[in-house]
């Protein structure tokens, strides 16, 4: 599918969306079910849950804990990610600006399914329902600790749910102390942590001893108007042979390509995570035109970023927290 097609795609479920709601909103549906328009996204508004929420505040003492807790690990937090910003945008500074066309595309560096190809819309939507139901009890929880009344709650929405949100008093809100305010605030980044840690030790256990790593080089990114996207190569396939060579790991696939030229047509074999494979023959480029390099001259291209999963990288996954202090200190 071209990029227009995708386009006119999207614009096709968009209009098809808001005409749908429309429709509802004619029909009486969205007083019916407390829906409304929360500029273009639709806010659903519900007292349900309100008596959950209470019932889980009742340990006070625990949850004021984990409040305050919580405002030094979001206060840590914060300042780790503008440091690990700051970083980034420093090494972006020593990239030559003729090798920003081998950089990844944006579409990797936007959490959004269906535009980030690594990830997959229908976990990604679940994983977002579950981020956002443990962040928005939180923070009701919270709130319910230090007395403050919670008038509803609600799911914001836009074709699917993007968001959700426990509404309190505004006015008791005001009336709280700064530091119980904060409580109320952390919470919710804090039991997504928490979630998140749970998770991470739930599928060390459960999945990835089942796991193990396969043979060939897997495709981390493809390179724009390039001979792999041109071959409709995708991300995450895993290339086991090119030009007639064995690829068992990136070096093989490095070495393969060591020996061909522009314009020569290759044969290559690789498989996706279905483990569907497919045979084709691929024209090559030459890797100046991406490059600018003068180096680059005269050398076959492809177009693809590769890397191999080893299996010290599959034990980083099994044993997320083995050794964690000294891989976190050597990396940063």
């Amino acid at each position: 599918m071209s990029d227009l097609e995708t386009l006119l795609l999207v614009v096709f479920i968009i209009a098809a969306y808001f005409a749908l709601l429309f429709l509802f909103k004619k029909r009486g549906l969205f007083d019916k079910y407390n829906l409304s328009f929360y500029g273009p996204l639709l806010m659903w508004r519900t007292e349900k849950g309100k008596r959950l929420i209470k019932r889980i505040a009742r340990r006070k003492g625990f949850w004021s804990w984990f409040g305050s807790i919580g405002i030094i690990i979001c206060f840590v937090t914060m300042i780790l990610m503008l440091w690990l910003l700051i970083w980034n945008v420093s090494l972006l500074q020593h990239i030559p600006k003729e090798q920003w066309h081998n950089l990844p595309g944006a579409e990797l560096v936007i959490a959004i399914p269906g535009i980030n190809p690594i990830l997959p819309l229908g976990y990604t939507i679940l994983g977002l329902a579950v981020a956002i139901v443990f962040h928005e009890f939180s923070h009701g929880i919270l709130g319910v600790v230090e007395k403050i009344k919670i008038k509803s709650l609600g799911i914001l929405s836009f074709i699917f749910p993007v968001g959700a949100f426990v509404e309190p008093d505004e006015e008791e809100m005001k009336k709280l102390k700064p530091m119980k305010r904060m409580k109320i605030f952390a919470a919710g980044p804090t039991m997504n942590l928490v979630v998140a840690f749970v998770c991470i030790l739930f599928i060390s256990m459960v999945f990835m001893p089942f796991v193990h790593p396969s043979e060939g080089a897997v495709v981390g990114y493809i390179i724009k108007d390039s001979p792999a996207e041109n071959i409709g190569l995708q991300s995450w396939s895993i290339i086991t042979e090119i030009n007639n060579s064995a690829v068992k790991n990136e070096n093989d696939f490095f070495k393969a390509m060591s020996e061909t030229k522009p314009g020569q047509a290759v044969p290559i074999v690789y498989h996706n995570l279905e483990d569907v494979i497919y045979k084709k023959n691929v024209t090559l480029a030459d890797k100046y035109n991406f490059t600018n390099m003068s180096k680059d001259k005269g050398v076959g291209f492809l177009g693809v970023g590769v890397t191999t999963i080893l299996k010290d990288d599959l034990s980083v996954f099994k044993n997320p927290f083995n050794g964690f202090l000294d891989n976190f200190l050597y990396r940063f």
